[in-house]
Parts: C-alpha cells; structure tokens; sequence
C-alpha cells in the first residue's frame, strides 16, 4: 500500500468524530481496536489539530478523564506534531474538564493528570477562575488532588496551585493595560490570600509570572518592554519570587532569539544576580534547555551532540545545570508513563563525562516521585547501575 494513502487512511480511522451524538474514540496501548461511534467523518484534508481536540473533549465527555488521558497518550505516540505541542492539548482536556465539573459531574483525577508538564490543572483553573466559580472550590479540588494522588505523585497539589495562578490573570480590565506590575497584582494579592504555606505560594505566584508572559504576546495589552526585554519585571519582584519569575519568562526570551538557544543562554548568563549568586540562572538555563528537548524530543542523535556541546560551551558554573536539563526535559515532555526511558538512555550515552553522568542520573532519580507512585519509581531505580541507585529518593 502507498505509504502517504495508508497515513491518511490512519488519520480517517483517528478523525471519526460525533457531532450530535458526539463521536467516541479510545484506544488502549495493548493495542486494542479503538471504539468508535456513528460519526462525521473529518478528512485528512481539514485540520488534524482540531480533529485531536474534539477527539479528546468528545472522549471526556462519554467516556471519562482516563479514557481522554489513553487518547492523549495515543496520540502522543504516534503523531509527531502533536508530541511537540502535547502541552497545549492538555491544557484543552482541562478546560473541557472544567466545563464537565462545573455541570456537577464528578471528576475521577489519576496519576494521567501529571501528562505533558501538568498542564491540565492550568487549564481547568484558568477556566474555573474566569467562569467566576469561587476560590473555594478552587482550593478544594487542588487540595482534593493533593490526597487523591498522593501515592502516585508528590506534586498534583503544586501543579494545581500553580494553576490557580495562572487563572488569576486575565487582562479583563483595560485600566492596566501596558503596566505589568499592575496586572499582575490582583493575582500576586491572591496567591497569598489563598495559599496555606510557602511552598504553594510560590508555585502559585510562578502561575501568575506564567500568564502575564502570555498576555505579554497580544498588542492589545501594551506590554511592548516585556517585548523589547523578555526579562524586564523580574529585577522588581521579591526575591524570593524572582527566580520563578525568571523561569517563567524563557518563552519569552526564546521569542527573541527567535528560538536560538545559544543566544536565548547568553541572555540568561546576563542576569543580575544578588551577591554573585548563579542560583537563578542555573535555574533558567535547566528551564530553557527543557525547552530545547521539547523542540528536538524526535531527533535524539541531536539532543546528545548538539545539545551536548550547548551545554559545555557554557560557563562553568552553568554546565551541569544545562545537563539537568536535557534529562529533565525527558521527563517534563516524554511519552506519558515512559518518559523515564529516553531519559535514562540519555544518561547511559557514552558522550558524557563521568560528572555529567551522574549529573543525569541524580537529575531523574532524584525526582521520580513527581511523575510515579513509590512502586514505580522503586522499579525504576532498579534499572540504573548499582553505582547510581543510591541517588534515588523515595
């Protein structure tokens, strides 16, 4: 068979889609048939990317949020252009989650929630704060998924909060326009109403840096010197929120350089730092280098040469930061449920250097519980060397 006629034929078989009744697709990764219902048929030709997103919310919505997360995965594994931008797509999935909740239905979270960098919390309380649902239930669910998945993951409670600051900021009132202190003070006030303690607070406020980078990229809200200066309110903020500024502002730098990371690392080493620090931009450089995996996540010969390099072209006291993120955007940005693998082949290559090695190895170790239960995560210590176990954390 053609190959080009047999990947429309798979797109035909992913783009069935309900429009009354509501098409539902769910496919298993034991390879099991997917299910699918009377539909219209949506073709190659129009946009597969509004075909993904009806897929997932019709799947929600007939089928419940871990049949939504197995279509999101499926994807994942097979259409390249989705891989790139799951983040997004997650962000959709709890938007329509929102929208169930808000209808009374129960919402079921699971370890799948953690997907593609947690954006599903950003979008279901970006919605639930602009559809004027109270801080209360807000505070609820986050503190809901906290309990909920707290043998599965130790940071659905973070990410959840870090959505409520990203929902705080909407740009709705014209009068603060082109004044980022200004709009971003009705969040930063309410991040500190609403948080119990110093750790949630400052996954909250980093919401709030997250949105207002966002808004930064529509003229309408006149925020030209975040444009001219992707770093410009951070020197401003308290300091103990500016490095979550910083972080929070690499999409911006990235627009700058036009997504050349040497440039984008150079702006990064620029930052001003208290005392001679390097605390922030190591930092930023392991956020921005998350970035640079995402971006190459299909072409893994050019992560470890090229990236490689990036990363020992750096000052010294950046190099091992720079390797942090190249295993650290495996995990952010990996297959769902698999995103250990790449990383941990990335740290077996023998380009790397012994330091920078067990720089990899601590980076995924160290961390496994924010993505796995403790089972898991144990099984995954399991398949390192020996010399490298002992850097896990349970």
């Amino acid at each position: 068979m053609n190959l080009n006629r047999y990947k429309k034929l798979i797109l035909v078989t992913f783009c069935l889609l309900a429009v009354s009744t509501v098409l539902v697709v769910a496919t298993e990764r034991n390879n099991k048939a997917p299910i699918v219902n009377d539909s219209v048929e949506c073709t190659p030709e129009q946009n597969p990317q509004q075909c993904w997103e009806t897929m997932i919310s019709g799947t929600l919505k007939n089928l419940g949020l871990d049949q939504a997360f197995e279509v999101l995965s499926e994807l994942y594994s097979t259409e390249p252009a989705f891989a790139a931008d799951c983040h997004s797509y997650v962000h959709l999935l709890g938007q329509a989650a929102y929208d169930e909740f808000s209808k009374g239905k129960k919402i079921n979270l699971t370890p799948k929630s953690s997907y593609c960098g947690y954006g599903f919390y950003h979008g279901f309380m970006e919605t639930l704060l602009w559809s004027g649902d109270s801080i209360e239930t807000a505070k609820s669910f986050c503190k809901q998924a906290g309990v909920q998945l707290a043998e599965q993951t130790t940071d659905a409670e973070g990410a959840c909060y870090h959505g409520i600051g990203h929902g705080a900021i909407d740009g709705s009132d014209p009068r603060y326009w082109g004044d980022p202190e200004a709009m971003i003070k009705p969040g930063m006030d309410l991040c500190r109403a609403v948080s119990p303690d110093p750790r949630l607070l400052y996954r909250c406020v980093t919401g709030v840096y997250n949105s207002i980078e966002i808004l930064s990229q529509d003229p309408k809200y006149k925020l030209t010197m975040m444009i001219d200066d992707p770093v410009y309110l951070c020197p401003s903020q308290p300091e103990e929120f500016q490095e979550g500024c910083y972080s929070n502002m690499i999409p911006a730098i990235l627009r700058v350089t036009v997504g050349d990371y040497k440039k984008s690392l150079a702006i990064v080493e620029s930052i001003k730092e208290a005392g001679g620090s390097s605390k922030i931009k190591q930092s930023v450089v392991e956020g921005t280098i998350y970035e640079y995996v995402r971006a190459n996540l299909k072409e893994p010969g050019v992560i470890l040469t090229d990236g490689l390099a990036l990363c020992r072209s750096l000052a010294e006291n950046l190099r091992l930061s720079c390797v942090r993120g190249l295993s650290g955007g495996y995990m952010k940005y990996g297959e769902p449920e698999r995103e250990y693998v790449a990383a941990l082949d990335f740290c077996q290559k023998a380009a790397l250097n012994a330091t920078e090695r067990n720089t990899c190895y601590e980076s995924v170790l160290s961390r496994l519980r924010i993505w796995y239960s403790s089972a898991k995560s144990e099984e995954i210590c399991g398949l390192v060397p020996k010399q490298y176990q002992g850097l896990c954390i349970n």
